[in-house]
């Protein structure tokens, strides 16, 4: 086994790639949310009115959400 040197215990370590979040509206709640937190979306794959799947990053890139399209309502 080799141990990596950038972590300073034997644990595991563990990345988040992004968080999803259902939605009604995905491109919507996309806009509304990288408003709010600062995001941006990818440049180079857009998200767009009618997007399954829409995406924003932090501006350091280190923090993702997805935002789904699901048929149903949340309850």
């Amino acid at each position: 086994m080799t141990r990596n040197p950038d972590f300073d215990n034997d644990g595991m370590a563990l990345m988040i790639s992004h968080t999803s979040i259902d939605a009604h509206d995905a491109y919507a709640q996309s806009v509304w949310w990288a408003r709010v937190l600062d995001m941006h979306q990818n440049p180079d794959d857009p998200n767009e009115p009618g997007h399954e799947e829409c995406l924003i990053i932090s501006a350091d890139g280190q923090t993702r959400i997805l935002f789904i399209e699901v048929p149903e309502r949340s309850r």
